[in-house]
């Protein structure tokens, strides 16, 4: 059990006020956003997946919005798509406020300075040929904002400061650091250019649950400090307890449930949600546990997903119209969407099997 875990799993991690720029205009939206891929399989021939299927997102200055969700439900995607990563089938992406849906190449590299992404390894995504000083100025030295000399060694060594990591550290290689240092390197490359908006595709997943929590600490430092908007993408619940403002739930494509934390953490509506939350730890022995939702069955393949709600053939709510209709996220309570016929249609939330309020 981590400190980020232990923090965020009591009542009082519950505590807090809106975001202050829950009312500003997006920093990052997406709308209707649709990413398809083509397999290929020995008997079924040619069939289209979509990893991601019609969603709605939008991440507000200043704020996190945690994205959760099993392996394979597209949540990578949807963040790798956000930074022109991977092509759209339809819908449309704006970046404060303009349209970067069809950017050009060199429109997106130019953009880079103010979108960019926290990998999830850091032993993968580190160059161990290059030296850390390397590593870091590689993006100034590619956008002209410091090309050699002093300049760069100055501003390397400021962006290990900013990231807690000794300037001796700058002319060693990767495999010289422990796998939170080497995650701390990835992060200060990442701000480089300091962008405004980050991907953080699971970045203490591959970490040691000692060092989780201060990386966690460092981000939520790094973003007060810069004003910083993330999408923290994870599928640890207790993490994004702790440094999102608002989450989304993903579940095979599909968005089904978004609200501000403390709504979501204290009466989840979707059955799914519901499931991942009643799993969840609960380091306070004090503190009574939800009754264990256990999901029936296995995550449909993406390849032939079922028809109307996609959770319906685990759902232990099901009703008829789940099976032939696909539900709309709407909104059910002040800031609080989910996409359930049994919600929407008797207007009554269901059971919390959440942490307690």
């Amino acid at each position: 059990m981590t400190h980020a875990e232990a923090a965020v799993s009591s009542p009082a991690a519950d505590d807090g006020a809106p975001t202050p720029s829950s009312s500003a205009p997006p920093i990052m939206k997406a709308t209707d956003l649709t990413v398809e891929y083509v397999v290929r399989g020995r008997k079924a021939g040619k069939r289209t997946v979509s990893a991601v299927d019609h969603i709605d997102l939008e991440v507000r200055p200043g704020e996190t919005l945690g994205l959760v969700g099993e392996s394979g439900c597209g949540k990578t995607t949807t963040g790798r798509a956000l930074l022109g990563r991977v092509p759209l089938a339809s819908g449309r992406i704006e970046f404060d406020g303009t349209d970067i849906t069809r950017y050009s190449k060199r429109q997106w590299r130019e953009l880079h300075r103010d979108v960019q992404l926290i990998f999830q390894d850091p032993y993968a995504s580190l160059n161990p040929r290059l030296t850390v000083r390397e590593i870091i100025g590689e993006p100034l030295k590619l956008h002209g904002v410091a090309r050699k000399g002093e300049p760069l060694r100055q501003a390397v060594d400021e962006l290990l400061d900013m990231v807690r990591l000794p300037r001796a550290a700058a002319e060693r290689y990767p495999h010289a650091f422990s796998g939170g240092q080497r995650q701390r390197i990835v992060i200060a490359r990442a701000l480089a250019l300091r962008p405004r908006f980050v991907v953080a595709d699971e970045p203490v997943s591959a970490l040691d649950v000692s060092i989780q929590a201060q990386v966690i600490g460092l981000l939520q430092d790094l973003q007060r400090e810069l004003g910083l908007s993330y999408l923290f993408i994870a599928h640890n619940l207790a993490v994004v307890k702790h440094i999102a403002d608002r989450v989304a739930v993903m579940y095979l494509g599909h968005i089904v449930e978004l609200a501000d934390k403390v709504s979501l953490y204290r009466q989840p509506l979707h059955p799914y949600t519901q499931a991942l939350l009643s799993a969840a730890p609960i380091p306070d022995p004090t503190v009574q546990r939800p009754e264990r939702v256990i999901l029936r069955g296995d995550p449909p393949s993406p390849i032939a997903p079922p028809s109307g709600c996609r959770f319906h053939t685990r759902c232990p709510l099901a009703i008829e119209r789940c099976s032939v209709e696909t539900p709309p996220l709407l909104e059910v309570a002040p800031g609080h969407r989910t996409a359930c016929w049994v919600v929407q249609e008797t207007a009554v939330p269901l059971p919390s099997a959440g942490a307690p309020a």
